[in-house]
């Protein structure tokens, strides 16, 4: 059953954790949990598709780029059945936020030493330019500017 035009309607929350399959306008198919879906303000659908190595991604997705949407289980019969994020899960989402800010922090620590050093390079000082005048009428030359005319 497609639920393109279902998601556009009040009952979206219904189709929040459910496994669908998104067919693309260039022909590839997506299959995941329905994460997130907004067409009337954000215009963005979420997929979470389970990742190659056992971890999971999220795949952000236009509307307008999506040609079919396939629920691949039951819709939820109330917003109750809508699976929750824990606060077990979130504080462990935080953590690794943290760390990884920490280790990007530390690699950017040690990438600065060099990179001040590169961009520290000594510039050639080119010799001053002597601008001449050059006129035939010298007398159209105000009086302290006549010795550029003599040149």
């Amino acid at each position: 059953m497609d639920l393109f035009e279902d998601f556009k309607g009040v009952d979206t929350c219904r189709y929040l954790g459910i496994a669908v399959s998104v067919l693309f306008t260039s022909g590839e198919t997506l299959k995941g949990e329905l994460y997130y879906v907004d067409f009337h303000r954000t215009q963005t659908i979420i997929l979470k598709v389970q990742g190659r190595q056992g971890g999971d991604r999220f795949c952000l997705i236009r509307p307008s780029a999506v040609k079919s949407i396939t629920a691949l289980g039951c819709p939820n019969e109330s917003v109750d059945e809508i699976p929750r994020v824990t606060q077990e899960a979130l504080l462990e989402c935080m953590n690794n936020i943290s760390l990884s800010e920490d280790e990007y922090s530390q690699k950017q620590s040690q990438n600065e030493g060099p990179m001040r050093v590169s961009h520290q390079k000594p510039w050639s000082v080119r010799a001053p330019v002597t601008a001449t005048l050059m006129c035939g009428n010298t007398e159209a030359l105000p009086q302290d500017n006549k010795q550029w005319a003599m040149a």
